[in-house]
């Protein structure tokens, strides 16, 4: 029974958050956690080696040690995981839920002993909307994985509680150590382990105490590390709160917490701060009073049982390390922190739901029904909740509908906006997010794109300066100093920016990339190369990297490479115009006219109005030995646009080959009111002329190049030439 009730709470959990796989959200750290870390985005194990070895000091990830999440994280990119695609992580995350909720039923059972309850609660669990967020937030894997890893040792501690094996024990003592590994906020469970003895376990004793001072020296050691870590994390309150306000805020949360799992709306990664945090507040008062009731209650009950106070007790114990940062966070709580211990409310409704299935048949199959309906329920708010992760700016705008003074939701979705071209709205939000905080480096970072948008490089650059004087690690805004550096011709300084965020973290493409174009755009073409090679590895199947690859190797006069690169790009992207002409060009001037034509006849088909299409076409054929054919294309290109002077200098020179001279004079004398200042155009001329025996008015053409260019060769030498013919010429027979 016990193994068909796990197995369905398991697929039901599946099923009800399967859409969570496609959730496209950029939460609050996920760029810490995924979307710009250097070693999650670049598996291998010398970045195995960095997570397990940085304890004090983890130089990707802020907060305290948690090297499990980072390798499963980055697990997960070897799945196919990476910024643009999340449904790895998601698939990864989703199956830890099930897990876990499964994990619950299990536990419950062997505490309690009574099946039907465990499997109905912990269908509560898998369903409720509260754990959406520990999934479609990617950075929440920790959450997951350490819960995953607490309950596997709660679970093999009642097991050699019933049945005592030293090697159970070692067995919970190692999965309390991965749970520490994913995340410290886990240090409580020795003492809950000592509660469950007291209650339902009954085994309180010295010898229980003894048993869990391996549990407890292990929590002190995790503890100063993460102490120690926290030391060398920049972290800014983002509040001053006083002790007192601090103590109501700790009894608001006690309260808040078991609130939202009841009644479970609004949701949302950030909750408001009351205010003011004093008593006069409803929220406050209410906290306060229900704190104390609790409390009570939970010392009454001893009468008649430990069942409340143990559960009030766990879910407090689980609960207490988020309860120490909260002038830290965003906001007053977070669906999140609720995750582990709400363990501790399951466990009460499990044992009163167990005295319910004891009880006459009726009252059983109404107990069913209820549970049945509140599953229900909750499957309907879940999924709600699991649409407004579909992406970033649906998120921001629901976190700003909950807590309307979040200064990231602002500065992220200003962000979001400017994505979609929406200026004006970009615009609105980051001002709104600088007067929330202005020190915030998200705000800065947020308004110095917009200005970068409105074309304001130089108002841009400082705010972005700003942003980074307060946070040297913000990748983005680094690479956007950078941008508007090249953009006003300080392209050494905007190298040197682009550098520095590399050295941070050499696995963001898109900097990879710019830096290749700014060294590319300076003539360092080896160096170039470099970076698109780098892209290329980073993303395999971004054809603008092998396009940009190509275009390098071309001007290095590596055309066997070039071209290889292009095909490459061809192979992404069969239908870019770019790609086939940059190809068939270079194919051309590799001597393989032929089979640049064919690209070429298929980038003029997919741009037949450009008129440079069909003139690198008509290239392509004539010298293929394809005359007639290059010649309609030249004219094809100048009936396109009339004023397009390579297609009538090539085709000049065709005419020119054909020796249809007059026609190509004719050409070049448009070419020449088209471009009057150009001597080579007076110096073809002149040469047609000269060729036709017109030697006094190629002498007058040569004069009007050497007019212009006093130093070209070409026209001296054929204004030698001419007046060489015409002294002859003169000469008594």
């Amino acid at each position: 029974m016990i193994g068909l009730l796990t197995t369905a709470v398991f697929l039901a959990a599946i099923v009800v958050h399967w859409p969570v796989l496609s959730a496209q959200a950029v939460s609050i750290n996920d760029g810490m956690y995924v979307t710009h870390n250097a070693l999650v985005l670049q598996p291998g194990w010398q970045a195995a080696g960095r997570f397990l070895g940085e304890v004090r000091k983890p130089s990707t990830v802020q907060g305290y040690y948690q090297p499990l999440t980072m390798l499963s994280l980055m697990l997960d990119t070897v799945m196919g995981g990476n910024a643009d695609n999340l449904r790895p992580y998601h698939r990864t995350s989703l199956l830890l839920h099930a897990i876990n909720a499964a994990l619950v039923v299990v536990l419950l059972h062997l505490l309690l002993n009574e099946p039907w309850s465990a499997g109905f609660v912990g269908l509560l669990f898998a369903l409720h909307p509260v754990t959406v967020e520990t999934m479609a937030w990617t950075g929440e894997r920790k959450t997951l994985l350490a819960t995953c890893f607490a309950l596997l040792c709660i679970l093999l501690y009642v097991r050699y509680a019933k049945r005592p094996r030293r090697v159970t024990l070692a067995v919970s003592l190692v999965c309390f150590l991965l749970a520490l590994m994913s995340k410290p906020t886990v240090t409580p469970l020795p003492a809950v382990l000592l509660l469950l003895d007291w209650w339902p376990l009954r085994r309180l004793s010295a010898r229980a105490v003894v048993e869990k001072v391996p549990f407890f020296l292990l929590a002190a050691v995790f503890a100063v590390i993460t102490v120690i870590s926290q030391q060398h994390t920049d972290i800014v309150a983002h509040r001053q709160i006083s002790g007192p306000q601090h103590s109501l805020l700790i009894c608001h949360n006690l309260v808040f917490y078991p609130m939202k799992m009841l009644w479970p709306s609004p949701l949302s990664s950030v909750y408001p701060f009351p205010e003011p945090i004093a008593i006069s507040h409803p929220r406050v008062a209410i906290g306060l009073l229900g704190t104390c009731l609790i409390l009570i209650g939970a010392i009454v009950s001893l009468r008649w049982t430990r069942a409340a106070a143990v559960s009030w007790a766990v879910f407090l114990l689980f609960l207490g390390p988020t309860l120490m940062n909260i002038d830290y966070a965003m906001g007053v709580a977070a669906d999140k922190y609720v995750y582990l211990p709400a363990f501790g409310l399951l466990l009460v409704l499990a044992r009163a739901l167990g005295g319910i299935m004891q009880q006459t048949t009726v009252r059983q199959c109404a107990a069913a029904v209820l549970v049945l309906a509140l599953a229900s329920a909750e499957t309907t708010v879940t999924r709600s909740y699991l649409a407004v992760w579909r992406d970033t700016a649906s998120l921001c705008r629901h976190i700003l509908r909950v807590a309307p003074d979040t200064e990231w939701a602002h500065s992220q979705l200003a962000v979001e906006y400017l994505r979609r071209n929406q200026s004006a709205e970009a615009l609105a939000h980051a001002q709104k997010a600088l007067s929330l905080r202005p020190q915030s480096h998200n705000a800065h970072a947020a308004m110095g794109q917009v200005l970068m948008r409105q074309e304001k490089p130089a108002e841009a650059i400082r705010h972005f300066e700003q942003a980074l004087a307060s946070k040297p690690d913000l990748i983005e805004a680094r690479m956007n100093l950078a941008t508007c550096l090249a953009s006003m011709d300080q392209l050494d300084t905007a190298i040197s920016q682009m550098e520095q965020a590399l050295a941070a973290n050499p696995a963001v493409a898109d900097a990879q990339f710019n830096l290749g174009m700014m060294l590319f755009q300076r003539g360092r073409l080896d160096l170039a190369a470099a970076r698109f090679e780098e892209v290329a590895r980073l993303k395999p199947d971004s054809a603008e990297a092998h396009f940009r690859l190509a275009d390098v190797l071309a001007h290095a006069g590596d055309s066997r490479r070039a071209i290889e690169h292009y095909k490459k790009a061809l192979q992404i992207r069969p239908n870019e115009p770019a790609v086939l002409t940059n190809l068939g060009i270079e194919l051309a001037r590799s001597n393989h006219p032929s089979e640049a034509i064919g690209y070429l006849q298929r980038a003029a088909g997919l741009l037949p109005g450009q008129p440079d299409m069909h003139n690198n076409l008509g290239r392509a054929l004539l010298q293929n030995g394809q005359t007639e054919q290059a010649i309609e294309q030249f004219r094809q290109a100048i009936t396109l646009e009339p004023s397009f002077v390579p297609a009538r200098v090539n085709l000049a020179k065709t005419y020119t080959r054909l020796e249809r001279l007059e026609e190509a004079i004719k050409e070049l004398r448009e070419v020449l009111r088209l471009a009057p200042q150009d001597p080579n155009t007076h110096t073809a001329i002149g040469d047609l002329l000269l060729a036709q025996q017109h030697i006094d008015e190629a002498i007058r053409e040569y004069h009007s190049a050497l007019a212009l260019d006093d130093n070209h060769a070409r026209a001296r030498a054929g204004l030698e030439t001419a007046l060489a013919q015409k002294a002859a010429a003169s000469r008594p027979r």
